[in-house]
């Protein structure tokens, strides 16, 4: 029998099971097979959309692994599919275009703002 108290072994039990995918995640990325990490099908749909975060949030609940590792999947799985991490690679750097071109509206209307909070002083 365990002498620990019921947290304790949880925990244990816990970190035991964490090494365990880290060690599956591991033999994953390091077995180099052309097959890719399966992913949970909502993982993959964020993907899709372009939400890279959205996707090792999925990954890392449904797996219940960390955050590095829950990355690591992700990534292997899109250096399996180049055409989806060229899709993704699109989608934010359209992302980064609309920014910019909202931070340039922005600070054009700032500076006519100010211009003409000068001219009533």
């Amino acid at each position: 029998m365990c002498s620990l108290p019921h947290g304790q072994a949880r925990n244990q039990s816990d970190r035991l099971t964490a090494r365990e995918n880290h060690v599956t995640v591991g033999v994953l990325m390091t077995n180099g097979s052309s097959q890719s990490p399966a992913l949970p099908q909502a993982a993959v749909a964020a993907l899709e959309r372009g939400n890279t975060i959205e996707a090792i949030k999925i990954v890392r609940l449904e797996r219940d692994i960390g955050l590095k590792e829950s990355k690591d999947l992700v990534d292997a799985y899109l250096k399996s599919r180049p055409d989806l991490q060229r899709r993704l690679e699109a989608a934010q750097a359209e992302a980064r275009q609309g920014f910019v071109r909202w931070m340039v509206i922005f600070l054009a209307l700032a500076a006519v703002m100010a211009y003409f909070v000068m001219q009533g002083k």
